[in-house]
């Protein structure tokens, strides 16, 4: 089975992990709504659906393998979940993302582009 997934930080194409994303597809950028922090040498999210401000990221499609195996490298500190993520043509595509259980404790990255940081 495929699944789209909404990449924000270290998965994305000039991202330091993205060697993990070997078997994926490129389909948009894109942005969803929420915060971003910067918690160590990655990033995490805290999703909103009233958030002004917006995450930017990469929509990918993989298959079942690559899935789990993102699930083990995002490990307990992150929840996969459904999002609306829009991309650059103003389409709206639901995907998969790793988002934070809860705000941390952590700076916020205004730009809301990991690679901009």
């Amino acid at each position: 089975m495929k699944h789209r997934i909404f990449v924000y930080g270290t998965l994305r194409r000039d991202g330091s992990q993205h060697h993990r994303m070997r078997a994926a597809t490129w389909i948009a950028n894109a942005s969803v709504k929420g915060v971003l922090y910067h918690i160590d040498w990655y990033p995490a999210i805290v999703l909103s659906t009233e958030a002004e401000a917006s995450v930017r990221g990469e929509i990918f499609m993989v298959d079942d393998d690559i899935l789990a195996e993102l699930d083990l490298f995002e490990g307990k500190e992150y929840k996969r979940v459904l999002v609306n993520a829009t991309d650059d043509q103003g389409h709206t595509q639901q995907a998969w993302i790793w988002a934070a259980w809860e705000k941390p404790n952590k700076p916020i990255i205004l730009s809301g582009d990991w690679l901009q940081r």
